[in-house]
């Protein structure tokens, strides 16, 4: 687990799931202009981030012999097994439904995930695409086909999702595609229980 960062704490900061999600995508971009240019390390480096804003408690916490400036509660838990399934699912940056309703001004695609053993229900995660309005054609174009396929996903269609994470994977597939398309033909050999609500299951 890497470093924290906290946006709207000590200082209240308007709109900072906004900021949040900016120096997230900015940092991933940071991250691949570094490995454009620097081969020494040998293979890519890669980092994941998980976004999450709620209420916790923030503030120099420990004792006398080691104080740590950090947060703690639920909501700093869930953000931290969100940042988790970012290396699962291969997805630089995923955020936590509150989060998505917070970063006023970002389009941000959606997917449902089981989070991992020891949380208490399934979470929505999203991935955050861009700034409304400054997103291309085909990037709108695929989200729109995306969402297709997962609108088929949740009714148990597997055959029509199959044909649209199919066409979606030639075109411009990442591995959440890759993942739903393996989904669709796994359901179909062995559906899944009445308590299935269209996650994946990890």
């Amino acid at each position: 687990m890497g470093p924290w960062l906290f946006f709207g704490a000590l200082v209240d900061l308007e709109n900072h799931a906004h900021y949040a999600v900016t120096a997230a995508l900015s940092f991933q971009l940071a991250m691949q202009e570094l490995n454009r240019k620097n081969t020494f390390f040998g293979t890519p480096l890669e980092t994941g981030i998980g976004i999450n804003t709620c209420t916790a408690v923030v503030g120099n916490l420990g004792s006398r012999s080691r104080m740590n400036y950090t947060a703690i509660g639920e909501g700093v838990n869930l953000a931290a097994r969100i940042e988790q399934l970012t290396k699962h699912y291969k997805t630089p940056v995923l955020v936590s439904e509150s989060s998505k309703q917070a970063a006023d001004g970002y389009l941000i695609g959606k997917w449902i995930f089981r989070l991992s053993a020891g949380w208490k229900k399934p979470a929505r995660l999203f991935q955050p695409l861009g700034l409304v309005g400054q997103l291309p054609a085909d990037q709108l174009s695929d989200l729109s086909m995306y969402s297709e396929g997962l609108e088929a996903f949740r009714r148990r269609n597997w055959n029509d999702a199959e044909r649209v994470f199919s066409e979606l994977a030639e075109r411009s597939g990442d591995n959440l595609t890759a993942l739903y398309l393996d989904a669709c033909r796994r359901f179909r050999e062995n559906e899944p229980g009445d308590d299935w609500i269209g996650h994946l299951l990890a």
